[in-house]
């Protein structure tokens, strides 16, 4: 099974935010920087992510990105 980039950068950009202090969202610039990706590329996939409700958008001075659901919450049995 081939993976797309694409969906290769969702699974970080999930990953990453998900060892995140769920209160302060993470802004996209600093998570380009971390994934070594361009922000406008990386801005579509989150997008997509939003739609879909994996992550929220928070706008304003400290706005940026977090999980939509808590991890634990989606993997407690």
């Amino acid at each position: 099974m081939k993976l797309t980039r694409s969906l290769e950068q969702a699974v970080c950009i999930i990953t990453l935010l998900s060892t995140q202090d769920s209160t302060v969202p993470l802004a996209s610039d600093v998570i380009s920087k971390r994934l070594q990706v361009s922000s406008s590329y990386l801005k579509k996939i989150m997008r997509k992510l939003v739609v879909k409700d994996i992550i929220r958008s928070v706008s304003g001075n400290n706005g940026g990105f977090s999980l939509a659901k808590s991890p634990k919450k989606n993997f407690a049995t």
